[in-house]
């Protein structure tokens, strides 16, 4: 015996899911880094962001101003400690 057939579509209801067929994503990567040289550690996550193995999905990627600081909340005596973010704009989502 075949599976029913689903109902006929009833224009007065919602349909159910996205409307849109794009959605555009913003990936907002933080964290906190230490050591020596705590600016080259950022920078080499930066510089990874935008090799090919992720650039078919990042459009951008870059630390906004005043998102690279000092981490004084824990320690305000440790100065090594440094908190960073990194704003990427990702390649829109396409719903099918």
């Amino acid at each position: 015996i075949p599976p029913p057939q689903p109902p006929a579509a009833d224009p007065t209801r919602a349909t159910l899911g996205p409307t849109n067929t794009l959605e555009q994503i913003t990936l907002h990567i933080s964290g906190r880094t230490g050591g020596e040289r705590p600016s080259e550690a950022v920078n080499l996550l930066l510089a990874a962001l935008h090799t090919p193995a992720f650039t078919n999905r990042l459009r951008t990627a870059v630390i906004p101003k005043g998102a690279f600081r000092q981490d004084i909340a824990r320690n305000p005596e440790n100065h090594e400690t440094m908190l960073f973010e990194i704003t990427c704009d990702c390649v829109p989502r396409r719903f099918e």
